[in-house]
């Protein structure tokens, strides 16, 4: 027998078997994967069409995210302390500026409690049209705040934004608790009663302190090996700064590691400079304010303060590295 017949046996065969036999279509063990239901989608449109009268003209709605990702155009959550969601929207305007509304659900109905557009720096930032916001109980009371924030991305740094919402039980309103805009190079971090904002080198933490959220910078202190050089240096109020050494010597593989020991607001700046360009090489800055000596040589490190332009109270430390 040729193989071909052999061949249209076997296929006759197969679909005799599966027509006989108690054979299931693969397909239909495939569950429709659980994403946003035909109720879901209703629920949307339903809140959508409502909540666009309340947007300003010539705006375009935000998508908003949560710690658990896209969560759609809109973010619940019980700021009033009534027992029932209120709903945020995010927009952006045609000037580029990010506003936040807050509706109240009132009987199948929705009315608008509270709405602000906020301040950019500079229009020609270029913003990602999301907004970040997560449930938060930053103030002493048992009443739900939320935090904001979003990015701006210029050339050179990104810009991080931050607003904490809360209600105020004595004006019986929506509040804004915290409002900082456009700080470069930033990170948030939410914790259980705080926030943590860490940029260019200065990690500020906000708690509050009654009747506001109050800052406090904080200084993670470096570990230090028993042979690192340390030097001691800090900020003061009135400008001058003071330093624990103004020359120190290393041998290569040795570490230099800077400490601060004030608690002012103000950054500041550690710069290197030599008399030639091979003073680059000499120390490399292994990590935040610690620098491996790599090879023989002499240069002069910086401390400008308050702000990291105050060069009238700048100090200047001789380092000289040697085998």
């Amino acid at each position: 027998m040729s193989k071909k017949i052999i061949g249209f046996l076997l296929v006759i065969i197969c679909l005799f078997s599966v027509i006989g036999c108690n054979v299931v279509d693969p397909q239909a063990t495939m569950k429709i994967p659980n994403v946003v239901g035909q109720g879901d989608v209703k629920k949307s449109n339903k809140i959508m069409s409502k909540v666009n009268e309340f947007l300003p003209e010539d705006t375009e709605i935000l998508e908003i995210s949560s710690i658990t990702g896209i969560v759609g155009n809109w973010f619940e959550a019980d700021l009033t302390g009534d027992g029932y969601k209120e709903i945020l929207l995010g927009y952006q305007d045609k000037d580029n500026k990010t506003g936040v509304i807050v509706l109240e659900k009132q009987e199948g109905n929705l009315k608008k409690i509270y709405e602000e557009t906020f301040e950019t720096e500079s229009a020609d930032l270029q913003f990602d049209k999301v907004l970040d916001m997560r449930t938060v109980k930053l103030i002493n009371n048992d009443m739900t705040q939320v935090v904001i924030s979003y990015n701006y991305y210029g050339a050179d740094h990104n810009s991080l934004s931050i607003q904490v919402l809360g209600y105020d039980p004595e004006k019986r309103s929506i509040k804004n608790h915290l409002s900082l805009t456009d700080i470069p190079n930033a990170e948030l971090d939410v914790k259980k009663e705080s926030l943590i904002v860490k940029a260019m080198g200065v990690n500020k933490e906000y708690r509050w302190d009654g009747s506001e959220l109050i800052s406090e910078q904080l200084f993670l202190q470096p570990n230090i090996n028993s042979d690192d050089v340390v030097i001691h240096y800090a900020m003061s109020k009135e400008g001058p700064l003071t330093i624990s050494m103004s020359e120190v010597n290393l041998k290569v593989g040795q570490r230099l590691v800077f400490v601060r020991d004030d608690k002012l607001d103000e950054q500041e700046r550690i710069m290197q400079s030599g008399d030639d360009l091979d003073f680059v090489d000499i120390l490399d800055a292994t990590s935040n304010k610690i620098y491996t000596a790599q090879k023989p040589g002499i240069l002069t490190m910086i401390i400008v303060p308050n702000g990291g332009y105050d060069w009238d109270n700048a100090k200047e430390i001789k380092v000289t590295v040697e085998e």
